[in-house]
């Protein structure tokens, strides 16, 4: 119960702060012109939470998966994974939709902690847990853990699952697995990594099989009940990989990705926020990178290998678009961050660098700026 309050009071200290945030800054700031009509009119401070994809989510909670003939606005909404507005349309029924996908996000994103902090204390003394579970807190981009997003969703499913395969409870694992999935595409990443390392294990004579092994093949399981949804409700189970055009992504190389990004860099820095981002999102998509390849040395390797793929899978889409938020979920990378600057000068400046660029985020996405 001591562990489960001292996540409490941390989770409630970081929204009281994003609370108080958003608050003040929405009163001080002006907003962009609105991209949609507002979710929630009469409640501004609440409807700011719902911006860009929030809306998808919505609409799908709302009427299912559907394809529209003509061009949509920003894209089809087929490729959003179908847990999150699942579950936010069964709360709904109780609080409303827009209720519903804030206490989701939020709930999630607490249940990610104290998964995280399981996790963390495996290989980290008490002081650097903690700093852990900040670390991914003050990230530039964790305010979409209490949006209207499915970054808390996936975070949660994602902990649970790698802290049920390190007890090695292999049947829970799947089952989370299955969940992540059902969440996001990165989800099916799991069993790779996880059924990769049982194979390698048994090869080694290291563990003996069980047939609590086979639970991991219920993580892809998630990815198949995805495309018999999009089947029934659209005619395409492969809808959600079709449609990623509109989005303006296409099968790339993860590392030319990378290097286009650079070279459209224009390096004299004009006032241009895009330029501004693919810059960012570079830096966050080599850290998090480099922070894996490290990883390998000093923890397990499927801790290692999660941020590496993590980032990897979307490098592959030829876009380093909301690669920010895509490295937001990358939580080993925080353990190893805890591991190297705790109780040393690197501390505090890493802290107020992350919270200084999430103030900015986070005005930004409540005025209609930036998507991530």
């Amino acid at each position: 119960m001591t562990a489960l309050r001292h996540v409490l009071l941390l989770f409630l200290l970081w929204r009281g702060g994003l609370f108080c945030l958003a608050l003040v800054g929405l009163n001080l700031t002006q907003p962009f012109p609105p991209q949609d009509p507002p979710v929630l009119p009469k409640h501004y401070f609440l409807d700011a939470w719902l911006h860009w994809d929030a809306l998808h989510y919505l609409d799908i909670a709302a009427r299912g998966y559907r394809l529209d003939p003509s061009e949509p606005k920003y894209g089809s909404p087929v490729v959003f994974f179908p847990l999150y507005p699942w579950l936010v349309r069964c709360l709904g029924a109780l609080v409303g939709l827009p209720a519903a996908a804030l206490l989701v996000a939020n709930l999630s994103s607490l249940g990610a902690l104290w998964y995280l902090r399981r996790i963390a204390l495996r290989y980290l003394d008490e002081q650097q847990a903690e700093l852990a579970l900040v670390l991914l807190l003050v990230f530039p981009t964790s305010f979409f853990l209490s949006a209207g997003y499915s970054e808390g969703l996936y975070l949660l499913t994602s902990t649970a699952c790698t802290d049920a395969f390190l007890s090695r409870r292999y049947l829970r694992c799947g089952m989370w697995g299955f969940l992540a999935a059902l969440t996001r595409s990165a989800g099916v990443l799991h069993v790779v990594l996880f059924g990769g390392a049982v194979l390698l294990r048994l090869v080694r004579r290291q563990e003996r099989f069980s047939p609590a092994m086979m639970g991991l093949l219920l993580i892809p399981a998630g990815l198949g009940v995805y495309m018999l949804l999009l089947h029934v409700q659209v005619g395409d189970a492969l809808a959600f990989a079709r449609y990623q055009a509109r989005w303006q992504r296409h099968t790339a190389f993860p590392l030319s990705t990378l290097a286009v990004a650079l070279a459209k860099t224009d390096w004299s820095f004009p006032r241009d926020a895009a330029n501004m981002q693919r810059l960012l999102d570079f830096l966050f998509a080599i850290g998090c990178l480099g922070i894996g390849v490290a990883m390998l040395r000093r923890f397990p390797p499927v801790l290692g290998l999660l941020p590496i793929l993590g980032v990897l899978l979307p490098l592959s889409t030829g876009r380093l678009l909301s690669m920010s938020r895509f490295v937001l979920v990358q939580f080993p990378i925080f353990l190893y961050l805890a591991q190297q600057i705790s109780g040393r000068p690197a501390e505090r400046p890493v802290i107020f660098v992350f919270a200084f660029l999430l103030c900015m985020y986070m005005l930004n996405f409540l005025n209609w700026g930036w998507a991530g």
